[in-house]
């Protein structure tokens, strides 16, 4: 789960840095207005899409720590022990690592994918081609080209590039399902004080 997350990241933050770099430039203060408008939309959307991964990663391992803790004997001292000596009464209970879990949900942003960035995969795909035309236009010999069975980089064509766009899109949109009905076990688990040993397995990414 966590390497998915990590994945659109990466994707995301290429977005990020692309559109940045097109609203530093000074050419961007000549476009119009309503461009320049849209253009800082899609800058704040992106950087609040960034901020919600990161989140999520975060949430995960935290998530993680709490089972593995737990699961060690250390749950206490790992996360309660902190406590002693402060106006904050440190307990732990049976209870206490669930209520930890759970807790994940009680903030926000919460972990799952939200429609926002199921939307960015989608459109991703048709985003790229589109960059591709525009780069083709300028400069014909720059692509697109794609690795062979032996490695070697060859000429591609534009229909292959948005076959490969789309199956790419459509993979990844069915791993964030995934992912989504993965989190509604795992508040599952911890909402019966299941076992914590299921929940790290639904994580992975070992």
């Amino acid at each position: 789960m966590i390497n998915l997350l990590k994945t659109i990241s990466k994707d995301v933050n290429a977005h990020l840095w692309m559109i940045e770099a097109m609203g530093l430039n000074p050419i961007a203060s000549q476009v119009p207005q309503s461009h320049q408008d849209s253009m800082a939309k899609d800058i704040s959307r992106t950087y609040l899409m960034k901020r919600r991964l990161e989140y999520a990663i975060s949430n995960l391992e935290s998530i993680r720590k709490y089972c593995l803790s737990e699961i060690n004997g250390t749950f206490y001292d790992d996360f309660e022990k902190r406590w002693e000596g402060t106006d904050i009464e440190p307990k732990y209970t049976i209870d206490t690592p669930y209520e930890y879990i759970l807790g994940i949900w009680d903030n926000h942003p919460s972990p799952e994918i939200d429609i926002i960035t199921k939307a960015f995969i989608e459109c991703m795909g048709s985003l790229n081609t589109k960059v591709l035309f525009k780069m083709l236009e300028i400069c014909p010999e720059a692509g697109p080209y794609k690795q062979n069975k032996d490695g070697e980089m060859v000429k591609s064509n534009m229909s292959d590039c948005q076959i490969d766009d789309s199956l790419k899109a459509g993979s990844m949109l069915a791993a964030i399902e995934e992912y989504n009905e993965r989190l509604i076990k795992i508040q599952e688990i911890a909402k019966n004080r299941g076992n914590l040993g299921q929940i790290l397995t639904l994580i992975g990414d070992k």
